[in-house]
């Protein structure tokens, strides 16, 4: 039998050497999941399992709590639990909050994720792989495009301090937005392609963003 094509195999299901010796390749798969509380019998019988393009393994217990999430994730305390560890496999775009210290949450990112700057002191969060880009920011508030987030002046005005912007493809900051009105209520930009500004508000930009593709600057 052969584990091939999956963005998740689990092998905390198996149960028996017999078993675990019927897997004779674990192939195209973005996370392998050991079972931490197997004997040591199985463990050596499942780690034996030949591996060819794994991004990444880990030994989970039986109670840790495995989530996939595809496209946008947005996490946060709220959908955590202190109880267990939550291992979140992130294929796409993802904002994390401030994880407090007593959670445990393993990320695994194939991507781009924006967090908050507080996960980089005591915090519950533990970044296991990146296979993308990443960024800290000190955000309160995040607003999020599936395709194209367009900040203008009338956006502005509205908008609440310390704000970051996600697009899933490009963020147009208009001709009349500068640096100044950006820092007043921005606190940081991510698109998973272009980001396209002027002039005058290039400076926040190119100190402020994180982009897949680059930073388009047009002239007035």
């Amino acid at each position: 039998m052969e584990m091939k094509n999956m963005p998740v195999c689990d092998l905390r299901a198996v149960k028996t050497v017999e078993s675990a010796s019927s897997i004779h390749l674990i192939e195209n798969v973005a996370l392998v999941v050991f079972p931490q509380d197997a004997p040591p019998e199985l463990k050596n019988a499942l780690a034996a399992i030949p591996q060819k393009n794994v991004a990444s393994t880990l030994w989970l217990h039986d109670t840790d709590r495995l989530q996939t999430e595809n496209g946008f994730s947005h996490l946060n305390p709220g959908q955590l639990s202190k109880e267990y560890t939550t291992v979140c496999l992130v294929n796409g775009f993802a904002v994390a909050e401030a994880i407090p210290a007593d959670y445990k949450v393993d990320l695994i990112i194939n991507g781009m994720i924006l967090l908050h700057e507080n996960n980089k002191k005591e915090s519950g969060l533990k970044i296991n792989t990146i296979n993308g880009l990443s960024a800290y920011a000190d955000f309160d508030h995040c607003l999020t495009a599936g395709d194209t987030f367009q900040i203008d002046t009338e956006f502005l005005k509205y908008a609440k301090p310390k704000t970051a912007i996600l697009a899933g493809d490009t963020i147009k900051i208009d001709k009349n937005v500068t640096s100044e009105m950006l820092a007043e209520k921005i606190a940081y930009l991510v698109a998973a392609d272009t980001i396209i500004c002027y002039q005058a508000a290039s400076g926040f930009v190119r100190a402020n963003s994180l982009c897949g593709d680059e930073i388009v600057v047009k002239e007035q």
